[in-house]
């Protein structure tokens, strides 16, 4: 009876730190899914916003490539660099054109906040059109890449998060 008592008190004080030890492990866990939940929080917040801003651009973009692209803008590129006509009226044309462009470009810069944007539009009014279509397919694909990391962190996260739950649940069913 003694020996049964001394190996009942045993597993008693071994579970009691088994015990300590689960509620310091699950104490930590529930600290680390609230910092996550948080940062997560944060993160798509931070996702959706930049979402928006990249949509705005993306569409001030297309826009101003399509007031560029436009029959009316080749027809007014090809006279205005055909040197035997010259004209006043036709560079008229074309600077109403450009400032067409800059000014949708210039707002998207404004409300996005984004100085790329601002550069773009003074280079729109500035530079010949090549440059500003080479410019703007750069943007483009800066976009889109940008795009893609936040996708692939947005993942990663809510990956994490999963992960975290999942070992929660096995915490719990342990203790």
């Amino acid at each position: 009876k003694k020996q049964q008592l001394a190996d009942a008190q045993e597993k008693n004080a071994q579970a009691k730190d088994d015990t300590v030890d689960t509620n310091g492990s699950l104490t930590a866990d529930q600290k680390f899914l609230v910092d996550l939940k948080q940062r997560c929080a944060e993160t798509d917040e931070e996702w959706e916003s930049r979402t928006k801003m990249r949509q705005q651009e993306i569409s001030a973009v297309a826009e101003a490539i399509s007031i560029l692209s436009a029959d009316e803008a080749h027809d007014t590129f090809s006279k205005t660099f055909n040197p035997a006509s010259l004209l006043q009226k036709v560079q008229r044309k074309d600077s109403k054109r450009r400032a067409a462009a800059a000014a949708v470009i210039a707002e998207a810069g404004r409300a996005t906040n984004n100085p790329k944007l601002q550069y773009l539009a003074a280079t729109v009014r500035l530079d010949a059109f090549t440059k500003v279509k080479q410019a703007i397919d750069g943007m483009v694909a800066e976009l889109t890449q940008a795009k893609q990391d936040d996708v692939q962190h947005r993942d990663t996260c809510v990956e994490e998060l999963n992960t975290n739950e999942k070992e929660t649940e096995s915490k719990t069913r342990d203790r």
